[in-house]
Formats: C-alpha cells, sequence, structure tokens
C-alpha cells in the first residue's frame, strides 16, 4: 500500500538541503578567530548533519520502487549537472581538460563525483531486494539485524572510535542502515520512548553533539565536529526524532511540494557554486556580519538552481520522457 507524501514532510526535505548548504558555506570560516562566527559554525554543524540521514529515513519510511522510467529520469538529471559542473570548472574555474575529469563528468555514480548520489542510486538500485526484508523477517530478527549494524557502523566510531568503513558514514552503509530504519518505522511504528520523549531525546541528542564537539575543540585548539558526523549516533536518533516531530505535523501545501522536487539538483549543483563563491566567504569570515553573506549565499544557490533546473525541464524533459517510454516498452516497467 502506498503512503501518500505530507507537505510537511517535503518541508523537512527542504529544510535539510538548506542546512546542508550552510553547512558546506560554514566550511569555509572553519578557522575563524571570529567567536560569533565560530559558535554559528558548530550550531549549524549539530543540526545540518541531521539532513543526510533524514533524506534516507523518508526514501525508507515511504519505500523506494524502483522503475526504469525513475531511474532513466534520475540519471538525466545527475548527467546533466555533472558535465554542467564539469564545462564550468574547465572554462570559468580553470580546472583544465583531463582524462580523469572527463570520466567523472560521463561516469558520475561510479566515480563518486557527487558521494550522496553514487549511495543513493545504489540504494536504488538495491530497493526491490531490500523492501523484501520487512516481509521476510520477524520482527525480532528485523530488530537484531538494525542492533547488529547500530553496533558495528554506529556505536563504534561514536564511542570506541574504531570505525569498520572509514567513510565517516558518507557511504551505502549508512544509507543502507538508515533506509531499513525508516521501513521499520513504517510497519511497526516509532520507539516508544521516542514517542513519549521527543523533545528531551532531541534537545539531549542535538546538546550533547554540541557541548562535546566544542570542548574537544577547545582541548584541541582547533574546531573538531567529530560527533557531527553522518555514523555518529547522536546525529542519527537527533535525525529519527526530527522526523517524528515533522511526520506527526500534517499539512497541505502545493508550492512545498513542487519546491521539493528541485532537491537533488540543488544538491548537485551547490558543490560548484560553492567553489566560485568560497573566495568571497572565506575573504568574510572574520567579519561579524558573516551569517549575512552565510543567508545570502544560500538564497543564491537556490535562485540559481531553480532557474537551471527550470530550463532543463524545458528544454529536455519531453526527450527523456520519450527515452523512458521506449525503453518501458522494449524491457518493461521494473527496473529489476
Amino acid at each position: 500500500m502506498s503512503i501518500k507524501r505530507l507537505s510537511s514532510i517535503e518541508s523537512l526535505r527542504i529544510i535539510s538541503i538548506l542546512m546542508i548548504i550552510m553547512m558546506h558555506i560554514m566550511g569555509n570560516a572553519y578557522h575563524t578567530d571570529n567567536m560569533i562566527n565560530y559558535n554559528l559554525l558548530f550550531i549549524i554543524n549539530t543540526i545540518g548533519n541531521t539532513g543526510v540521514t533524514m533524506f534516507i529515513l523518508i526514501s525508507g519510511y515511504f519505500g523506494i520502487h524502483p522503475t526504469i522510467s525513475k531511474f532513466l529520469k534520475m540519471m538525466a538529471v545527475i548527467w546533466f549537472y555533472s558535465i554542467l559542473s564539469y564545462f564550468i570548472g574547465v572554462f570559468y574555474l580553470g580546472d583544465g581538460i583531463t582524462l580523469q575529469g572527463i570520466e567523472k563528468a560521463i561516469f558520475p555514480i561510479l566515480s563518486r563525483k557527487y558521494w550522496f548520489m553514487t549511495c543513493y542510486m545504489v540504494l536504488f538500485c538495491f530497493a526491490p531486494f531490500l523492501n523484501r526484508i520487512i516481509t521476510s523477517l520477524s520482527r525480532r530478527d528485523y530488530t537484531k539485524l538494525l542492533i547488529l549494524m547500530f553496533i558495528l557502523f554506529v556505536i563504534s566510531p561514536t564511542i570506541l572510535k574504531f570505525e569498520i568503513m572509514q567513510d565517516g558514514g558518507k557511504g551505502v552503509i549508512n544509507f543502507l542502515l538508515a533506509y531499513l530504519i525508516g521501513q521499520y518505522i513504517k510497519v511497526y511504528g516509532f520507539p516508544e520512548i521516542i514517542v513519549k520523549r521527543s523533545t528531551f531525546i532531541l534537545t539531549t541528542s542535538l546538546a550533547i553533539i554540541f557541548l562535546i564537539n566544542y570542548l574537544l575543540s577547545w582541548a584541541k585548539g582547533g574546531a573538531m565536529l567529530p560527533l557531527a558526523r553522518d555514523n555518529s549516533f547522536f546525529i542519527i536518533i537527533a535525525a529519527v526524532t526530527i522526523f517524528y516531530k515533522f511526520l506527526n505535523y500534517k499539512f497541505e501545501s502545493s508550492i512545498i511540494n513542487y519546491m521539493a522536487g528541485f532537491v537533488f539538483p540543488i544538491y548537485m549543483l551547490q558543490d560548484i557554486c560553492l567553489r566560485i563563491f568560497s573566495p568571497y566567504f572565506r575573504s568574510n569570515s572574520e567579519q561579524d556580519i558573516f551569517i549575512i553573506y552565510l543567508l545570502a549565499g544560500t538564497a543564491i544557490i537556490i535562485i540559481i538552481t531553480l532557474a537551471i533546473e527550470s530550463l532543463r525541464r524545458l528544454l529536455f524533459d519531453k526527450l527523456v520522457n520519450r527515452a523512458c517510454a521506449i525503453a518501458e516498452n522494449k524491457f518493461g516497467k521494473n527496473l529489476l
């Protein structure tokens, strides 16, 4: 049974990408001596790093159901921004024409040019098999699976600092974990403790992330954010709790639902935009009004993406839809 997407969840996707952009912009103030901006760095990273996990929790809750049409449409978007960013890099940023650059532009998923999109597309392709896990495992065994994954890939790097995957949570394993958590929540609901104490759990998790990162940075004499990584126990708990709160706040908005359709293009275009704008951010990272540059930069990246993505749809959507129809007629609707 399909679950209708809610505008509250679509707004969460929009908020998540905004926080991710701001977090990346704040990377230009990583070594700032300005205490306002230094504190802002920790605040934004504390909240912003829940974004990726929330994206995949949403995908798990609603389920990914791959079709050839969905696959081709997503790849068309990825290829467009991959090639566009390559040309901008070569002709505007002076990257030069290299074989490696061409390979990454043509094979953005296999080359991990956009790590998030690579992991998402891998998850997308394996989703039909993952979706069967919830029906083939008992609740007891499913819970054991999640606990085992938590111990190996979350608790270990968070508490013991032993990281099996060596990717800071920015890999397929953490996507798989978040997706399975979302699937579990869809069928069995949220843990009772989250339902009863969601505000306390959320504020406590965020406070622990902020305070420990801040104290470690003070002790080491430079910004450190180990608890704000994607495989941090507290980041995942905070993401699940935020997801719970938004899922229970229901409303409908066609504007928000429409804007949420630009999230992936925003993610892919923000990388090249940040390369262009980073000198301006770095040169102003010591100013008290850096937050203005932060908000303005985020808004500019959003506006640029809206314009380019709207133009891309106008120019290429008919062609892509035609290709999808031909592919489905020849190979069928399902991807796997």
